[in-house]
């Protein structure tokens, strides 16, 4: 074939230039073929180990399709040049064709080509990443982003068509290390102006020969399992504490009985256990109503505030409404308690809301004492953030000698230390029961107490 084309192209020459060019037309058309036959069997040897080493289709399917072009590539180009008639010409090609053919029906009929997608490893990798809970960022060697799933989008407020490209260091918050992110240890690490902490853990994407070809990082937001683990801590370090002290107390009551067993010292001793005893019920009650806090959903229906404030008074003993005549029934009370709202609705779930007022509100008379003024009330605040996000607060005071320094050291820090232990549970259901509705506590001890509770504007609307 390749004498045909010299000819071809001699014939339309000059006699001379044609015997000038004729050796440089045959080694051209050498190289040419020298050229073409080698990228072929590369490109046949790539083939084969792409898809042999990452094993996207099975050894005889690959086999398979190594085989089809080459037999009747070689017959073309150098076979062929054997013939010496025409009929030889024809003839050569057509057993390579048949080879091909057939190689080509069985992978179709017998190793399924169509039926064996060639990508779909990488394909279910990619739905899978795609589909996680958890943040996955692919980077190369050198940290520029290769993919991010749709939980990174979320996490990090970045679509995936804005990084991509990019360096990790400049996409990720400057608190996070890089170099400790791509340790391949697991790492804790917190958003910047957030409460949440995310782990983070990284895995290096290798070659066969296990040279690096980049990196895949995990970003998990393990921060409503840790608050659970630190409620749980915390439940039980004050279970324990307030049962083993009440315990002990009823139990050296109860001993005095052989040692003065008198009517008078009886009752005392029976009503001091029944106090006891009271308390430890009472404990128990508030443990379970923090596990119904915690679980209840954060939204419901539109409710009003002041209907909401006044039921959570009307379960707290010896607390009377008095707001312009205005009565929650209850039982009579020497602590008049002030209700200073606007008429607006809440969308925060009343199974959340009420008992964290209850609790502020007992605090309040509890601590207040009596007085012929109004000493207890509970007003509604509507403001801005530093931001110009819609805030809303709801301010219990009392006058009273208010709440200790130890209880607020204690509540602030939002941790029972081995050492450190707040009177009960109360406390603890307020500050669990405004974060679960994403607000925040705030403390003010220089007169009274007036405890504050901060919530997302979201949940307040006026009729």
């Amino acid at each position: 074939m390749s004498a045909t084309l010299v000819s071809l192209v001699l014939n339309n020459l000059p006699a001379g230039l044609s015997e000038t060019l004729l050796p440089l037309l045959q080694f051209a058309i050498s190289i040419s073929l020298f050229v073409t036959g080698s990228i072929v069997l590369l490109s046949l040897g790539q083939l084969w180990r792409t898809l042999h080493r990452y094993q996207h289709v099975s050894t005889r399917l690959t086999l398979a399709l190594a085989v089809i072009v080459p037999p009747v590539w070689f017959a073309e180009r150098f076979f062929i040049n054997l013939a010496e008639t025409p009929l030889a010409i024809a003839a050569i090609p057509v057993p390579f064709v048949i080879l091909s053919t057939g190689t080509a029906w069985l992978a179709v009929t017998r190793f399924g080509l169509f039926e064996e997608l060639p990508a779909a490893l990488a394909v279910a990798r990619q739905d899978i990443v795609a589909g996680m809970p958890d943040a996955a960022i692919t980077v190369t060697d050198g940290h520029s982003i290769l993919d991010w799933n749709a939980a990174a989008t979320d996490l990090f407020e970045r679509e995936f068509s804005t990084v991509v490209g990019e360096h990790l260091a400049t996409v990720l918050p400057d608190t996070f290390d890089i170099k400790e992110l791509l340790a391949e240890e697991q790492t804790t690490c917190r958003l910047p102006d957030s409460d949440r902490v995310l782990e983070a853990s990284s895995s290096r994407i290798t070659d066969s020969d296990d040279r690096t070809l980049g990196h895949t990082i995990i970003f998990r937001d393990i921060t409503d399992s840790r608050q659970n683990a630190r409620r749980a801590e915390v439940l039980s370090r004050v279970l324990r504490h307030n049962i083993r002290n009440r315990a002990d107390v009823a139990t050296a009551y109860l001993r005095q009985l052989s040692d003065d067993p008198g009517p008078d010292t009886a009752d005392k001793i029976a009503t001091t256990v029944e106090e006891e005893l009271s308390a430890l019920r009472d404990l128990g009650g508030t443990a379970r109503e923090i596990e119904s806090v915690l679980q209840a959903d954060k939204r419901t229906g539109n409710r009003s505030v002041e209907e909401l404030i006044c039921h959570a008074i009307e379960e707290v003993q010896h607390a009377q409404v008095v707001d312009g005549g205005h009565e929650c029934a209850g039982d009579v009370s020497s602590v008049p308690v002030v209700i200073d709202t606007p008429p607006v609705e809440t969308r925060a779930n009343g199974e959340i809301l009420i008992p964290v007022i209850r609790e502020l509100v007992s605090n309040a008379v509890e601590h207040g004492g009596s007085a012929p003024e109004p000493c207890v009330s509970v007003r509604l605040n509507r403001s801005s953030d530093t931001k110009g996000v819609d805030r809303w607060s709801i301010d219990v005071a009392d006058s009273g000698a208010g709440i200790s320094d130890h209880e607020v050291e204690v509540f602030e820090d939002a941790e029972e230390q081995p050492l450190q232990h707040g009177k009960g549970l109360g406390l603890w259901l307020v500050w669990w029961g405004v974060d679960r509705l994403g607000g925040e506590v705030s403390f003010d001890t220089d007169s009274g107490t007036t405890v504050t509770i901060k919530l997302p504007g979201s949940l307040l609307s006026y009729g």
